[in-house]
This record gives structure tokens, sequence and C-alpha cells, in this order.
């Protein structure tokens, strides 16, 4: 529940404001807005969420958080210098600023440094 947690947050924190938070069994979420370019674009930020906290120990969450640091520092040698470093928000995590991730310098940015996103267990 987490990872969901984080995900939803990341999600509102980048541009879709209204989705919503996991359902309180775990199992999902209720009431998605539908499909947009913005819903695409933070899908894309924020998807690592999901499987990177599924199974994961707080250590190891820690360590997923660290990873999350590295990203941030490579986004910002890469151009993107308001890019920010990951922080908890009532238990999830959000980073990257208000960043438009359809620039080519985010592209390119994103490119360069997503080998340091956390990996799914």
């Amino acid at each position: 529940m987490q990872a969901q947690l984080a995900y939803a947050r990341c999600m509102r924190a980048h541009g879709v404001p209204d989705f919503p938070d996991p359902n309180s069994n775990g199992s999902g979420f209720q009431g998605v807005p539908a499909g947009s370019s913005q819903m695409t674009a933070a899908d894309h930020v924020c998807h690592h969420l999901l499987s990177v906290g599924a199974h994961l120990s707080p250590s190891q969450w820690q360590h997923a958080l660290g990873q999350l640091v590295k990203y941030a520092r490579c986004m910002r040698a890469h151009g993107l210098p308001n890019f920010t470093d990951p922080h908890a928000d009532n238990g999830g995590v959000v980073f990257g600023g208000d960043i438009a991730r359809s620039s080519p310098q985010y592209q390119s940015a994103n490119q360069a440094c997503q080998h340091l996103l956390p990996k799914g267990e």
C-alpha cells in the first residue's frame, strides 16, 4: 500500500490533481480520471513507484529513495537546475517539481538519467 500511496501522490504532484489515493484494502484505485496527455506524462514519471515499493522492506524502501536522490541530482546536472530531490508527502514520495515533462530538455535529461531510477523487485 505504501507504493500505491507514493504513486498517487506523485501523480498529483505531476499534474493530475484529482488522482485518488488507493482503496483502503490496497487493491487499486477507484475514480481514476480519464486518460490525458498529462496523465500519460505523469505516469511516465511515477510508474516506477508501483513496482519499486510493492515488496520492499523499510530498508529497501530507503535504498530506493536514495536512488531517487541520485536520479534528481543527475537531472539537475543535465540541465534541469530546479529538479527537486524526493521528499515525503503524507507517506508518499514527491520529486521533480514543476518541470515540463514534454520539453526536449526534460526528455534528454531523463534519457541520460533513467538508469538511476530504482528497479522493481
